[in-house]
């Protein structure tokens, strides 16, 4: 009766070394793959901060204003982007002469405003400077971009 008490011991004993063997391949394994998971996670961050840094990059870099001479002393103004500029203000060089407005509450995405500008003898250049929130919620986010003015054709 000993005998079979220290054989089935032994039996259990080399049951609970495979069990923790086994045990403790499958943490190693599960180790394993929380690391990959890991380091999947960090490498899209990476990836998606990258992503977004180019996408602001190449906005920036777009020119958001198109102006463009539509008719007689008529230009035409177009928000070029895929947003909407509010509060749009358009300064001329001095000594121009203007006719029409030249601020608006909202320029639409792909949307074009039209001003009259003729230059006078004593006007310094041909460049005007567009000014515009591009946030209605932060007034103090306000952008602008200069622009040459183009000839009339002839």
């Amino acid at each position: 009766m000993l005998r079979g008490m220290v054989v089935a011991a032994l039996v259990v004993s080399i049951l609970a070394l495979f069990a923790s063997g086994a045990a403790a391949f499958y943490t190693k394994q599960q180790a394993g793959y929380s690391k990959q998971q890991a380091e999947a996670a960090q490498t899209q961050t990476r990836l998606d901060e990258e992503r977004r840094a180019e996408e602001v990059a190449a906005r920036k870099a777009a020119p958001r204003w198109n102006l463009v001479h539509y008719s007689g002393d008529t230009y035409s103004l177009t928000n070029t982007t895929t947003e909407r500029a509010v509060a749009v203000e358009v300064a001329l060089p001095p000594h121009s002469h203007v006719r029409g407005p030249l601020s608006w509450d909202e320029i639409g995405p792909g949307a074009s405003v039209t001003f009259l500008w003729a230059r006078s003898d004593a006007t310094p250049h041909s460049n005007l400077v567009v000014g515009w929130q591009p946030d209605p919620a932060n007034p103090d986010g306000r952008e602008t971009a200069q622009l040459l003015i183009p000839r009339k054709p002839k």
